[in-house]
């Protein structure tokens, strides 16, 4: 809601929430003493360790209340809340997947905690257990109501939805007014003389029944496909350049290993040569290519050759079939 004041939760769990709260049920019975003999993940473990030491007492899965003016406005449950080892008051909580942008979430928290201790401030720590990475900052009692009664007043006053980074979970997302005309401005912008955006009742594909909207907005995916592609090799060539772009960094490919001496790999793997051949593979196109600078073949001839000499051990395999527009009759 601090992103888009009008989100609300899809129905129903993702593999990604399934996944978080097993997680989630792990840490706790962790950090209870109840986890003996259960095979844990290692981000779990992780945190925990994390969490032992640096806390001198702590509760976990505490539910706690936000209150303004006196009155309940929400509750939730902290990971972990309890004193650092220094004394201080801290909230802690887990994930298990992606890193994103938890402030808002820990500042609830932390108010909570503040309101129920009367301390005026409160360490927030996240553990990422798939990276095994951990974040932490202090808040006051006053940044946190800042934060927090800020995005109160925004969802209850006038709120006014906005594309981010939440759509793709958001109950809204397909027919939400932001969403609508951020599609409607790229496509009409980027293309506008191929398409034709009039009538179409809901940009979720999935509830589309007729068969002629499903066709404008395939049309207007494939626009925004092709402005994405452009979009993202830009800003990448603008980073590489030496631009820096607010919430991303440049990372490394990973590396890949290849044997570039058939030969040597061979006679260096101390196998027989069924074993070895097991752990190749070889290209149709590579044997073409060699086939025509031996053979001199070409064209429908090198096909062929190629596909009588070696009709027992090449195998076709099926795409997955795609959709492509039909060609108007002149």
């Amino acid at each position: 809601m601090d992103q888009c004041p009008c989100y609300k939760s899809k129905p129903g769990d993702s593999e990604a929430s399934i996944e978080g709260t097993r997680q989630h049920k792990q840490l706790e019975k962790v950090l209870k003493g109840d986890a003996e003999g259960e095979k844990l993940e290692a981000g779990v473990i992780w945190a925990s360790d994390k969490i032992r030491s640096q806390f001198d007492w702590f509760m976990s899965e505490v539910e706690i209340v936000l209150l303004k003016d006196f009155k309940e406005v929400t509750f939730g449950t902290a990971d972990v809340l309890g004193n650092l080892n220094d004394g201080m008051l801290a909230v802690g909580d887990y994930k298990s997947g992606q890193q994103r942008d938890s402030s808002a979430q820990l500042a609830v928290y932390a108010l909570m905690a503040m309101q129920k201790s009367g301390r005026t401030e409160c360490k927030c720590v996240i553990w990422y257990g798939r990276a095994e990475w951990e974040e932490s900052w202090v808040l006051t009692l006053e940044e946190a109501e800042r934060i927090v009664y800020g995005i109160i007043d925004k969802v209850q006053n006038d709120p006014q939805p906005s594309i981010c980074e939440y759509c793709s979970w958001c109950e809204h997302s397909g027919n939400c007014s932001a969403e609508t005309e951020a599609i409607t401005t790229v496509a009409t912008e980027y293309e506008p003389e191929t398409l034709d955006i009039t009538a179409v009742e809901t940009w979720h594909a999935s509830e589309i029944t007729d068969p002629v909207q499903m066709a404008k907005v395939y049309k207007v995916a494939c626009v925004l496909e092709k402005w994405a592609k452009a979009a993202k090799h830009h800003a990448k060539d603008a980073m590489l350049n030496g631009m820096v772009i607010p919430g991303y960094k440049m990372r490394n490919g990973s590396k890949v290993r290849k044997v570039d001496d058939i030969q040597g790999a061979y006679e260096a793997s101390g196998m027989n040569p069924q074993e070895f051949l097991a752990c190749c593979t070889v290209s149709v196109t590579a044997l073409e290519e060699a086939i025509k600078e031996k053979d001199g073949l070409k064209g429908k001839a090198l096909k062929s050759e190629v596909a009588q000499r070696f009709e027992e051990v090449i195998y076709i395999k099926e795409n997955a079939a795609s959709m492509v527009a039909e060609k108007k009759e002149k």
